[in-house]
């Protein structure tokens, strides 16, 4: 799946500024280690203590979600999502603009997401 960063977290915070309805919308992608790898990104992968409690993975400090209107890999309906939702790429950077196929890393292994709910809709600034 996609994974999305949020323009009101603060890179290297050490925490999500995601929580409540926000985190129903857009769940963290988690993991059960500390110390997570993740395939064909090069940005530097770590983790902080998602709004769940759970492991959440970041890259180059970023806390990393998911999508709950997307449906499949290569799905990017988050993107640009209130003027504050992006498509992060494998090297750790936004992706500013929108797309029509995602080049964003694909979060694997033990990485899963915390939960799902109703897709965001723009009206409500996307949490």
């Amino acid at each position: 799946m996609t994974v999305y960063m949020f323009d009101k977290d603060t890179q290297n915070a050490g925490s999500s500024a995601c929580s409540g309805q926000c985190a129903a919308k857009w769940p963290a992608v988690s993991t059960d280690s500390t110390s997570p790898t993740v395939e064909g990104v090069s940005g530097k992968i770590g983790t902080v203590k998602g709004a769940d409690g759970k492991n959440q993975i970041t890259v180059d400090g970023w806390p990393m979600y998911y999508f709950a209107g997307d449906s499949k890999a290569g799905d990017t309906a988050g993107q640009g999502v209130g003027g504050i939702w992006w498509v992060i790429g494998p090297d750790g950077k936004k992706i500013g603009a929108a797309t029509g196929s995602s080049a964003a890393p694909s979060a694997t292994g033990s990485a899963s997401p915390s939960g799902s709910a109703p897709a965001a809709s723009s009206s409500d600034g996307g949490y």
